[in-house]
């Protein structure tokens, strides 16, 4: 039934948060089906959070207004260097660490949380998740998706008048959805994924200033052939180990670039191009502008604001 309060649930926040404040949220409307629990949930967050969650349950949660600003998520115990952004729509897997760097302030969402016989069904018989499919689970650009948990909202927002009826249908149907979107995702191929010690490696060597690693310095490092390397970090990422590399090495020549007065030649040396026209090309490649350009940009964006 629906609640006819604004309480706080502990339920509702079953995050495991390590070395961090839990903030529950207020449940301002909640109603149970056959399938799953849903509410609508209220959190006073600070102008600018980061947490790591651990959910026990399948969660599927949409933004309501007041929208939250720019929020980003990452998975610390698969790929803590890869973040991607989160959407209106997102999905929480059980047993996945999510690590969330966000604008607070008040935020709103609509959590739809699956029971466990439900659950079961959903998860029975699968491998772990991709990389590429939690990140696409962060944010869902479904119509079908987005259509329905607007109309769970609206039975959530009519007391005295909601269907049960109509919310078991509707939660079925949501279930239904993320079914056929967990069967997007390819079993890992023969050759497997990094193990979280081996992508840890990579990063590790990554930091280092100077050359830029090699491919087989790389799977030297993993204890793996080149092939294997390529093969079980793609497996692992979605990227290639390649496209990676220079993706990392572009992120550390951001920051030098804005935190430091170093010449963009020195920059070029100390991220391991051996040209600076090398590096140029890379960093446009990756930004569309070169890392003058982004400098100045950086630069001049804090002064243009406080006028």
């Amino acid at each position: 039934m629906i609640s006819e309060a604004i309480r706080t649930a502990p339920r509702a926040a079953e995050a495991k948060v390590a070395g961090e404040a839990i903030i529950p949220p207020r449940v301002l409307a909640e109603l149970v089906t056959p399938d799953a629990t849903v509410q609508i949930l209220e959190w006073e967050w600070p102008p600018v959070f980061a947490a790591t969650s651990v959910e026990r349950s399948l969660m599927l949660e949409m933004s309501l207004p007041p929208l939250a600003g720019i929020a980003e998520a990452s998975f610390p115990t698969i790929a803590p260097g890869i973040v991607c952004q989160f959407g209106l729509i997102f999905l929480r897997y059980p047993g996945i660490a999510i690590r969330t760097h966000a604008e607070g302030g008040t935020l709103r969402i609509l959590r739809c949380t699956f029971s466990r016989d439900c659950q079961e069904t959903l998860l029975a018989g699968r491998h772990s998740p991709s990389l590429a499919l939690l990140q696409t689970l962060m944010n869902l650009k479904s119509d079908t998706l987005r259509a329905q948990m607007r109309l769970l909202q609206r039975e959530l927002e009519a007391p005295g008048t909601a269907s049960a009826e109509a919310a078991a249908a509707l939660t079925r149907l949501l279930a239904i959805e993320i079914e056929r979107l967990l069967n997007q995702d390819l079993p890992p191929s023969p050759g497997g994924r990094l193990a979280p010690w081996q992508f840890r490696r990579i990063r590790e060597r990554l930091e280092v200033a100077g050359d830029r690693p090699s491919v087989p310095e790389l799977a030297q490092l993993c204890g793996i052939s080149v092939r294997h390397l390529h093969r079980q970090f793609l497996n692992l990422t979605g990227v290639t180990i390649s496209d990676y590399v220079e993706g990392q090495i572009v992120s550390r020549a951001k920051a030098l670039l804005t935190s430091t007065p170093l010449p963009v030649r020195q920059i070029a040396q100390d991220t391991g191009f051996d040209h600076p026209n090398s590096f140029s090309r890379a960093f446009r490649r990756r930004t569309g502008m070169t890392p003058l350009q982004y400098r100045q940009q950086r630069t001049l964006r804090p002064l243009s604001a406080s006028k």
